[in-house]
C-alpha cells in the first residue's frame, strides 16, 4: 500500500504568518539574493582587487559553482577528493600559485572545514580561501579563518531567497535592489497553501517555482527580500538543529543495520542537510521512493564537457543518494525511508 505523505520537495513558506521585525543579520555580514550571487560577487572582487585569475574547485560540486568563475572570465581548475570527500592537499599544493584562489565545500553540513582551512594555510599562508557552506548554513554562526565564507538558505529553510557572506577584507558591495526571482517562489507558496481547495492543478504552482529557479541566474547584483530576512530572524534555529540531528542519527543507525555506511561520517556538533549514501542500484531505490511519494535528491549531475575533469563528481552522479533529514519530518518518516531502502537493496 502506497503511503501518501510527501517527503521532499520545496520548502513551503508560511506567507500568512506575521513575522516580527528583528535584526536578522549578524555584524559583518553582506547579504545577497542567492548563493550564486554571493560567489559571483566574491570572485568579481578577487579578480578586481587581488589579481586572482583562476579558482581551484573540488572535483565534486554543482555546476552553478564553477559557472560563477566562468561568468567572471576566470580560469577553472579542479583538485581531487578522496572517497569521504576530503581534499587531496598534495594535489592542491601541486596546482596552486598566487594567481589562484581555492574553494572548499562543506559537503552536506558534515565536514570539519576549520581544520581544512588550517591545512591550506600550511601550504601557503597567503592563500585566498573561499569557504562554501551552502549545505551547512548553521556554520555561518561559527568563526572561520577563510577569506570569504558564504551560505544560502532556500534549500535548507522555508525562505524564497537569501545568502550571507563574511569577507575578511570588508570590500564587498551591499546592494539595495531586491531580486526578481523570489516573487515567483512566494506566489507559488500562496497557491500551494490552498491546494486542498482544488481550485487549480499542482502544475500551476510548480510552474511558478520553476520560473523562480530559472530567473536566479538574472540576479547577481541584488539583495534578498525583507520577508526572508524576517523569517530567518524568527526561525527556531536551535530546535530545528536538534530535530535534524535526531533524524540523522535515526538514519545512520538504520543504515548500519543494513550494512550501509554514509559517504561522510556524522561528526560531533554537525547539523546535516542530508545524509549522503553511495549505492550501485541507486536509480532502482530512487524509483521505489518516487512510487511512495518520497523525493530524495541526488548531488550532482555532471555536464558532458566536464565528465573527464570531475572524477569524483562523475562517479557520484551515478551512485549518490541524499537522504532528507530536515526538521519537517519525524522519526517515523525516517523509518519509512529506511524500509524502502531495505526492500530494494
Amino acid at each position: 500500500m502506497v503511503e501518501y505523505k510527501v517527503i521532499g520537495g520545496e520548502f513551503e513558506i508560511d506567507v500568512q504568518q506575521h513575522y516580527q521585525k528583528r535584526n536578522a543579520i549578524p555584524d559583518g555580514v553582506v547579504t545577497y539574493s542567492s548563493g550564486r550571487s554571493a560567489l559571483f560577487n566574491i570572485l568579481s572582487n578577487l579578480k578586481e582587487k587581488s589579481g586572482i585569475k583562476s579558482v581551484l574547485f573540488p572535483d565534486y560540486l554543482c555546476e552553478s559553482v564553477y559557472q560563477m568563475a566562468e561568468k567572471n572570465q576566470m580560469g577553472v581548475e579542479f583538485y581531487a577528493l578522496d572517497e569521504q570527500l576530503n581534499p587531496d592537499f598534495k594535489d592542491i599544493e601541486n596546482k596552486y600559485d598566487a594567481t589562484k584562489a581555492v574553494l572548499l565545500i562543506n559537503y552536506f553540513g558534515l565536514k570539519d572545514c576549520k581544520t581544512m582551512v588550517e591545512q591550506l594555510r600550511g601550504i601557503h599562508s597567503e592563500m585566498v580561501v573561499i569557504l562554501d557552506i551552502v549545505q551547512a548554513p548553521y556554520e555561518m554562526l561559527n568563526e572561520t579563518d577563510a577569506d570569504y565564507t558564504f551560505s544560502s538558505f532556500r534549500k535548507a529553510f522555508p525562505v524564497a531567497d537569501g545568502s550571507w557572506v563574511i569577507a575578511k577584507n570588508k570590500q564587498l558591495l551591499q546592494y539595495e535592489q531586491i531580486n526578481e526571482f523570489a516573487q515567483y517562489k512566494i506566489a507559488a507558496s500562496y497557491l500551494k497553501a490552498i491546494r486542498d481547495q482544488h481550485l487549480f492543478n499542482d502544475e500551476v504552482y510548480l510552474d511558478l517555482f520553476h520560473k523562480g529557479e530559472v530567473k536566479i541566474d538574472d540576479d547577481y547584483h541584488t539583495d534578498m527580500t525583507q520577508l526572508s530576512k524576517d523569517i530567518l530572524a524568527n526561525m527556531e534555529w536551535n530546535r530545528w538543529a536538534i530535530l535534524r540531528k535526531r533524524n540523522a542519527e535515526t538514519i545512520i543507525k538504520g543504515l548500519k543495520n543494513l550494512g550501509i555506511c554514509p559517504i561522510i561520517p556524522l561528526i560531533e556538533n554537525a547539523v546535516p542537510l542530508f545524509i549522503p549514501i553511495r549505492m550501485k542500484n541507486r536509480d532502482k531505490v530512487r524509483k521505489a521512493m518516487f512510487a511512495n511519494n518520497i523525493f530524495l535528491p541526488v548531488h550532482w549531475p555532471v555536464e558532458d564537457e566536464y565528465k573527464n575533469r570531475l572524477q569524483r563528481g562523475r562517479d557520484l552522479a551515478e551512485h549518490e543518494l541524499s537522504i532528507i533529514v530536515d526538521q519537517r519530518y519525524s522519526v517515523s518518516d525516517m523509518k519509512r525511508i529506511l524500509s524502502i531502502i531495505e526492500n530494494n537493496i
